[in-house]
């Protein structure tokens, strides 16, 4: 066994006990747990990238995108230096095709947000077409993927529909 003494600080010395070739390092004295357990602060933060949406409440036309790197050990987000959405088209048998590339804005902490319109994307939200966003974030010498698919059946369209209906029904109304 070999002795190692650091934090001398008013005559008081901590001793580290080192065993085999392996040097893990014992501690058990509360004092030192901040810096020794298994949520130690020199432990490396896991960071995984987030992606949600929205379609616009207001005018169901548009779509709201964001973006961000979730730090698992603190629960807080983390900065990155870019990031980037891709939209595909998913066509049969389950192949992507790109349709556009955005860059994202980033917010004050540390999101990257998006806002797209189906006539940016060339295609209807109304439940015959499905997306593939692929997100890619990068920061400093490491890139962040992951993807999602996005089909609007469901309540988006039926609402699209019924607001549709609503606007025929005041068209034909005001033509009387």
């Amino acid at each position: 066994m070999v002795k190692r003494f650091v934090a001398q600080d008013n005559d008081v010395c901590q001793p580290l006990r080192i065993y085999g070739t392996q040097r893990f390092i014992i501690n058990d004295t509360p004092d030192w747990q901040f810096l020794f357990n298994s949520l130690s602060i020199f432990q490396k933060p896991i960071r995984i990238l987030k992606i949600a949406g929205e379609y616009d409440a207001s005018t169901l036309n548009d779509m709201k995108l964001v973006s961000y790197l979730y730090i698992s050990n603190s629960g807080a987000t983390s900065k990155a230096e870019s990031c980037s959405f891709r939209f595909y088209r998913v066509i049969n048998s389950w192949t992507e095709e790109l349709i556009t590339t955005r860059a994202g804005t980033e917010l004050l902490n540390g999101y990257w947000f998006v806002s797209m319109s189906p006539s940016d994307l060339g295609l209807d939200l109304e439940g015959s077409n499905t997306l593939m966003l692929e997100v890619i974030v990068k920061r400093l010498d490491q890139t962040y993927r992951d993807r999602i698919y996005l089909n609007a059946i469901g309540i988006y369209g039926n609402t699209v529909k019924l607001r549709n209906d609503v606007d025929f029904l005041d068209l034909t109304k005001a033509d009387e």
